[in-house]
């Protein structure tokens, strides 16, 4: 499927059994400012109530508030980006136009977005991906921060 990159059509497709993917989602989210920071599994136990929900599914370095962060830009993240900037580092990169910012934010999505996909090969093959997919969709209805 070509063009229709985004984590909901991809979830949409999937469910009608596309498994096949060309796009440059990451890529665009990056060149605007944006680092993918939706969760790639299942909360475990009961259902978490909408108050508690998680945050937004991106994150915007134009956000003021980042200036001073020492988190990466996404816990637990494993890309070469979120194990050695934070969040400080790489809105200031944005905020003055360094070409880094661009570099750091593609690798980060790059990375997260496979994540994405190798976490929708396994909730097919254990049959939970109606959940899996109901659980990213809500994390969507959101703000982005």
């Amino acid at each position: 499927l070509c063009g229709h990159d985004g984590p909901l059509q991809v979830l949409r497709a999937v469910a009608e059994g596309v498994d096949l993917f060309q796009g440059d989602y990451p890529l665009r989210q990056a060149t605007q400012g944006f680092a993918l920071i939706f969760p790639l599994s299942l909360p475990s136990g009961a259902p978490i109530p909408s108050s508690l929900r998680s945050p937004p599914p991106k994150l915007s370095l134009r956000d003021r508030r980042l200036a001073t962060e020492q988190s990466p830009l996404l816990e637990g993240c494993t890309c070469p980006c979120c194990r050695h900037h934070t969040r400080a580092y790489v809105h200031h990169l944005w905020q003055t136009q360094e070409m880094n910012a661009e570099l750091l934010l593609v690798a980060h999505n790059l990375h997260h977005y496979l994540g994405f996909f190798a976490a929708i090969r396994e909730h097919v093959e254990d049959g939970t991906f109606p959940a899996f997919a109901a659980f990213v969709r809500e994390q969507f209805r959101t703000d982005v921060r």
